[in-house]
């Protein structure tokens, strides 16, 4: 038996070897992954990050120590689950918090171009940052900044249906000397050529991520642009050239449903026509649940999960996203909700902690210090489902009480796809070093 991958040194320094007791009945771990490779079989735990390759001929039985030391064998009476929470919790005091905010989720505008079928903004307040309060909020990342380098991340809406706040924003903590880069999460329908070299420029605009629904039809039937013209479609694709071309990475979120599944084949096929070959672009699968909008359910759950990772599969084929790769860094929070690190700030200066708007969500203002904890504690509630209790990817995942992608808990398509997905990255780490071994011996 080989140990292909190491877990990561946080983790490894928190659980340590497990010691073997010498009268105790022992177990499989249920966070054991199993995975048939050319040589035999791959072990992975998805708590230590430890990857094991069982050879062809070899029995577990011949490693027992071993696998007991590595905890892919633990007694038979052991609480996985309470004692996976608990390193979770270690983790967490360990983290060392920044004691200044540096990552700004900014809304420029809750207003949209697009009548997405499926957005869950649907019905809240139009609302959109004036030039006043976007000079406010350059002020505000300064001051709780510390003068350390800022992330800012550009949501909606639409941002650029207000692009004059991004500006001034920028404008302001460059005068200011406060170093910043900045992402977007945008429908690209405004981003084009002289937009995508202002926002290289002036911006630092590292990343966008654009959304596509369908191909020339169904894209434009999904976004229901309010101004879209003879075709969005065409429009978007040019745009992200233009970011392309201007030094933007562009993420293409397919976002997939029992309506569109069949056309996102037909699309992967024109994207990889196109920008085949590019550098800086990667397309990846999201499996669309019902939270506000409706969706075009798919007959089964395992039929999503099953159309999901074939086309997740289908674009590593044609060039359009990389093999998966394992996870390598500690993850201490879900996202931006429960990281102190960060706020999201609304086009009118309030703060809250999801990117997601919501009015009874609001825990303060950029114009004060006060805040309210009992709401911000709330967002760092996790939640756990019956079927969390045998799931072996219940270490590397979570959700929030309070998110809305938690009110129905964990669909068997999402677990579906999040196991295919842990087993396609396994194989590539297998490959990987399988390629290196190669490379050693020659």
């Amino acid at each position: 038996m080989k140990q292909l991958l190491a877990g990561p040194d946080a983790i490894q320094r928190i659980v340590g070897p497990q010691k073997i007791r010498a009268e105790a009945p022992y177990r499989e771990s249920r966070f054991v992954v199993h995975v048939p490779c050319t040589e035999g079989e791959l072990l992975y735990n998805t708590l230590t990050g430890v990857l094991f390759l069982l050879e062809s001929g070899e029995r577990a039985e011949a490693h027992r120590e071993r696998l007991i030391e590595a905890r892919f064998w633990v007694p038979v009476d052991t609480d996985e689950g309470a004692y996976c929470d608990s390193v979770r919790r270690i983790c967490r005091l360990l983290h060392v918090e920044k004691k200044n905010k540096t990552g700004f989720t900014i809304l420029t505008t809750t207003d949209c171009n697009a009548r997405c079928y499926y957005c869950y903004e649907r019905g809240i307040p139009r609302l959109t940052m004036t030039e006043t309060t976007a000079a406010d909020v350059a002020a505000y990342i300064a001051r709780v900044s510390g003068g350390e380098e800022v992330a800012l991340n550009w949501f909606g809406g639409e941002p650029l249906y207000n692009r004059r706040a991004i500006d001034v924003v920028c404008g302001r903590l460059r005068g200011l000397g406060i170093p910043y880069t900045s992402t977007m999460t945008s429908n690209g329908f405004y981003l084009d050529a002289a937009t995508a070299a202002t926002a290289k420029e002036s911006w630092n605009l590292t990343n966008v991520q654009i959304t596509l629904d369908g191909t020339r039809q169904i894209y434009a039937r999904a976004k229901a642009y309010v101004d879209g013209g003879a075709d969005p479609y065409g429009r978007v694709l040019d745009n992200i050239e233009a970011a392309l071309d201007a030094g933007i990475e562009v993420s293409i979120r397919l976002n997939i449903d029992g309506g569109n599944a069949d056309d996102l084949f037909r699309l992967a096929e024109e994207l990889a026509a196109r920008f085949g070959g590019r550098t800086g672009l990667h397309t990846y699968v999201q499996l669309l649940q019902e939270v506000a909008g409706r969706i075009d359910a798919f007959p089964s759950e395992q039929e999503a999960a099953q159309r999901c990772m074939a086309l997740s599969d289908r674009l590593v084929a044609l060039g359009l996203a990389k093999p998966p790769q394992l996870n390598r860094e500690l993850i201490v929070n879900h996202c931006i909700a429960d990281n102190d690190a960060c706020e999201v700030i609304a086009p009118d200066g309030r703060i809250c902690r999801c990117e997601h708007y919501k009015e009874d969500e609001f825990v303060g203002s950029i114009y004060s210090d006060a805040r309210d904890q009992r709401r911000i504690d709330a967002w760092k509630e996790a939640v756990t489902f019956p079927e969390c209790g045998d799931c072996p990817s219940y270490p590397r995942c979570s959700f929030l009480k309070k998110c809305d992608w938690s009110a129905k808990g964990c669909p068997e398509s999402l677990r579906i796809v999040r196991m295919e997905r842990l087993k396609r990255q396994i194989v590539t780490t297998y490959e990987g070093w399988k390629q290196q071994s190669m490379e050693d011996e020659g």
